[in-house]
């Protein structure tokens, strides 16, 4: 069996790189005329660069064994709005206003309430599962949407379906994988506890570099896709 310590810096290398790989891919696309360009493609810049922050402080405070519960409750409102403003404006259309307004008001109440009855120390599960869920519905929306706009460049050559395919993926990850987090930590040994975690670290590395591919997308000489 690989030991404990190799498998927790494994983990930790993973998550230090993955996160960044999308900046990166950011920065190419600003800085070549080869790549298919978006005006949302801004917002997402935003947004994959604050993911980064986000998880590198999360990540300094897990290797100096400083408890990160509480930065991650107060990050995930603030990323789950950089998210919806992201998806407000990738599709043909914009989502209603109406729409945006009760999503929002839907988990900032969800969330101030389970602030005040579980405290920051604790994490906030139902808010994050409850956003999961409204982020999926709209990233499917969207989805649809692109699937049916009247274009002749191929879908998985436009940079909104990977952005829509990573972000389903990862949120579909996220809601099987922390319901059996406390399985996890009671059944299994020493030896083993780390490899689920990895293996999810594995798999979000794999969906950084799908989400990298919306800045990648080549730009055709024929195309006159919009996204």
């Amino acid at each position: 069996m690989i030991p404990f310590a190799t498998l927790l810096w494994t983990g930790y290398a993973i998550l230090l790189i993955s996160p960044l790989l999308p900046v990166v891919a950011a920065i190419a696309n600003r800085r070549s005329t080869g790549f298919l360009r978006y005006p949302w493609m801004d917002r997402l810049t935003l947004a994959v660069t604050c993911n980064l922050l986000v998880n590198w402080a999360l990540l300094s405070m897990c290797v100096r064994h400083i408890d990160n519960l509480w930065f991650d409750n107060l990050t995930f409102l603030p990323e789950f709005g950089l998210d919806l403003w992201v998806l407000s404006g990738l599709g043909p259309r914009r989502i209603p206003r109406f729409v945006i307004v009760s999503i929002s008001a839907i988990l900032v109440g969800a969330t101030v309430l389970e602030a005040a009855t579980t405290g920051l120390w604790l994490k906030w599960s139902t808010s994050m599962s409850i956003s999961s869920i409204l982020l999926i519905g709209l990233c499917f929306w969207r989805l649809q949407e692109l699937f049916l706009q009247p274009v002749n460049l191929s879908v998985f050559r436009q940079p909104a379906f990977w952005v829509l395919a990573a972000w389903l993926l990862e949120l579909g990850m996220e809601m099987t994988f922390y319901p059996l987090h406390a399985f996890f930590l009671s059944h299994l040994s020493r030896s083993w506890v780390l490899v689920p975690w990895l293996a999810k670290y594995a798999l979000g590395l794999g969906l950084d570099l799908t989400l990298s591919m919306a800045f990648l997308c080549p730009k055709s000489i024929s195309s006159s896709a919009t996204s």
